[in-house]
């Protein structure tokens, strides 16, 4: 999988991630309780419907890698 940036809108997202098609994308958000970026994605394919999460640190001190936190389905 990789993260593609592409042209930001409310359904194309500011990231797409790809596999051998389009996987999903990822939005830039602010937080509204501590007012700093972060980034929301959403997944979406047949075999597990649609899945949505935000990206933030990993553990450790590398800044540079990141973890999806994926959010329970409703």
């Amino acid at each position: 999988m990789a993260a593609r940036r592409s042209t930001t809108s409310p359904t194309t997202g500011s990231s797409a991630v790809r596999t051998v098609s389009e996987l999903g994308g990822g939005w830039n958000r602010i937080s509204k309780a501590s007012n700093e970026e972060y980034i929301y994605v959403s997944l979406s394919a047949p075999e597990f419907g649609t899945i949505y999460g935000n990206v933030a640190p990993a553990p450790g001190d590398d800044p540079t890698k990141k973890v999806i936190i994926w959010n329970p389905a409703s």
